[in-house]
């Protein structure tokens, strides 16, 4: 999704292209949210190529469906090994790429390599890819159109539904430096409460998160208000929701960004990762955390082997706060 405001340019100058899209599948249910319309999904299976018994097989479809259509552009915006390897298997144009990308191996694949200021944020750094493609200086979209008319999530309990502010929590992450204590949850949850009775929580996640999701609720103390929808929503579903939420409060994940980029404000907490590299999309998105001189560690466990980070050790009330003010705002609108 980081993706999307690069795509809205490139259907901005090619409106009657077609555009396919090589994709994990647990990652395909976004594309329908794609500004750029999707014609066709072509399928990385990345567990079906790592057992023996089955990469032959899928290889060799993978390859088929990446020669299956002449392409007149391709581009890799991850710069990997992998990416730049497949993209180099398509039929027609070979692909475009960072000069300096993020696996240096990559560029061999590359027919053109387009000189990119990597420290750029990811958004900013694949606008600025396409600008260099195309030989254009458009800014940064303020806004990625959101096709809510298709799209609808009914999985919430009619008193959710009808809620005027609902909260979405993302209290999980991949890494274990990056999951911010579930206490930190339950005291903005209370903090709150006391600013904005009305208010809604619902906790999303995997269905690995579910006992997170569990473990906040009974901290915050089980009640009516808030919910658990972990491991209850596909992408698809989970993209969709995050877009009815008024805001959404939690850690630096893929859910965090994907509703900054659908237009719902993210409140991200950073310790270990780059808050420069990946900051969530739009100006009504905020990030918090504290400046220690192991900030940006980029580890995926707490080097100093300590379960309880200082990075982890946010104001609460300051968060509530900052979240009653959005809430009050969007009222107000």
């Amino acid at each position: 999704m980081h993706t999307y405001p690069a795509m809205l340019l490139l259907r901005q100058r090619f409106p009657k292209a077609k555009l396919d899209w090589l994709v994990h599948p647990s990652f395909a249910d976004a594309l329908p949210y794609s500004p750029f319309p999707v014609r066709a999904r072509i399928d990385f299976n990345r567990r079906k190529l790592s057992r023996l018994r089955t990469f032959f097989s899928e290889f060799y479809l993978l390859v088929r469906k990446l020669r299956y259509h002449h392409y007149d552009l391709v581009i890799d915006f991850q710069g990997l090994f992998r990416s730049a390897f497949l993209a180099a298997l398509t039929r027609g144009s070979r692909p475009v790429g960072f000069a300096h990308p993020r696996e240096p191996i990559a560029s061999w694949f590359y027919g053109r390599k387009l000189d990119v200021d990597m420290t750029l944020p990811a958004i900013e750094r694949n606008v600025a890819l396409v600008n260099q493609l195309l030989g254009t200086d458009d800014p940064v979209p303020t806004a990625i159109p959101f096709p809510s008319d298709r799209f609808r999530f009914s999985r919430m309990p009619k008193p959710f539904r009808e809620a005027r502010e609902v909260v979405a929590l993302v209290p999980g992450a991949r890494w274990q430096s990056k999951s911010f204590p579930v206490s930190l949850f339950a005291d903005i949850v209370n903090e709150l409460r006391a600013r904005r009775p009305g208010v809604r929580f619902v906790i999303i996640g995997t269905r690995s998160e579910s006992k997170i999701a569990h473990q906040l609720i009974r901290e915050c103390g089980a009640s009516h208000d808030i919910i658990s929808l972990a491991g209850h929503t596909r992408v698809g579903d989970m993209i969709h929701l995050l877009h009815e939420c008024k805001l959404v409060i939690g850690n630096d994940s893929g859910a965090g960004h994907a509703a900054a980029i659908v237009g719902t404000p993210f409140f991200g907490f950073y310790g270990p990762t780059d808050h420069t590299l990946t900051p969530p999309f739009g100006s009504r998105s905020r990030i918090f955390r504290r400046e220690l001189d192991c900030s940006c560690c980029m580890q995926r466990e707490c080097p100093r082997k300590t379960t309880d980070p200082e990075c982890h050790h946010l104001d609460a009330r300051e968060i509530a706060c900052a979240a009653a003010a959005v809430l009050a705002e969007s009222e107000e609108s």
